[in-house]
């Protein structure tokens, strides 16, 4: 309440204001008050992912003899997907069973959340006469449809790259791709991979695929 002291006479604020052509800034400025600190108050079970939190929710594992089926699925659905190739069975079993049995063929590595895989993806290493060291060849990177978009390709280069940085024999990083994959090469260039000055060139047996 506000009180004129000439007439004795007593107004309310709200009068008052309405009168000077300001209460509704005052009740507008108020309001988005109210709604930047709402804002910013966590609610109740609120649990932002930070970097921490995304790698102790998520776990990658290096692939063994256990996950074998997980591989076969996985490796199928990719050839399917980003070439239109459908493997034979028996082979990549074989293959899978080849690379347990010796890692300098490849390594893979799965990405868990709980218990339910959601991806992978493998390395196999280049030794390079010139330089005295290797390159590390990523490949068969695969996430299920259904994760993707989530951050889980980061998840794993991240892990990847702590791998490539802590060991002193490997000088680089490299991957090949099928030119119809096209849906790759941008994830990539995302975290600053860069076309090389070399072309990949084959001859390959009667029958090879």
């Amino acid at each position: 309440m506000v009180k004129n002291k000439n007439t004795n006479t007593v107004f309310p604020l709200k009068y008052v204001l309405t009168r000077l052509k300001i209460y509704n800034n005052i009740i507008v400025y108020i309001k988005w008050r109210a709604l930047y600190f709402a804002a910013k108050i966590p609610t109740k079970g609120y649990n932002p992912m930070t970097k921490t939190d995304r790698e102790n929710k998520f776990q990658i594992k290096r692939a063994g003899k256990e996950h074998l089926d997980i591989l076969i699925d996985f490796n199928m659905k990719l050839a399917l997907e980003t070439e239109n190739r459908p493997l034979n069975l028996e082979t990549l079993t074989k293959s899978m069973k080849a690379i347990f049995e010796d890692e300098r063929k490849g390594v893979y590595l799965i990405l868990f959340e709980g218990d339910e895989p959601l991806g992978q993806i493998a390395y196999v290493y280049e030794w390079s006469t010139w330089r005295n060291a290797n390159y590390m060849w990523l490949t068969d990177l695969y996430i299920k449809p259904e994760h993707r978009k989530r951050g889980l390709f980061k998840v794993i280069y991240q892990y990847v790259m702590r791998l490539y940085e802590e060991n002193p024999s490997v000088l680089g990083l490299r991957f090949y791709v099928d030119k119809t994959n096209t849906s790759v090469v941008p994830i990539y260039k995302k975290v600053g991979w860069k076309e090389s000055n070399y072309d990949l060139w084959e001859i390959k047996k009667s029958g090879c695929i």
